[in-house]
């Protein structure tokens, strides 16, 4: 899960949101959504959901991550 907090703090920042407002379009609480880029919990599939959206990334990336390391590597890449 670790590329998946990568990308919803690089997301969150080039779209220059905070944590609240990105917490507050997804309808979750802040500190919810903090531990979520941080690693410290797993987002549901509903909840990944309604980020992806307020995001604007695709739900692959949910497949492309459970793949295998080389996607990840991959995956990492594209951040840059």
């Amino acid at each position: 899960m670790k590329i998946l907090t990568e990308i919803l703090k690089s997301k969150r920042i080039e779209a220059k949101l905070s944590q609240k407002e990105i917490a507050e379009k997804a309808n979750i609480k802040q500190p919810y959504y903090s531990d979520i880029e941080r690693g410290r919990c797993d987002p549901s599939l509903k909840v990944f959901s309604k980020l992806a959206a307020v995001l604007n990334i695709d739900m692959n990336i949910l497949k492309q991550n459970s793949d295998n390391n080389e996607k990840d590597v991959i995956l990492n890449d594209t951040l840059m």
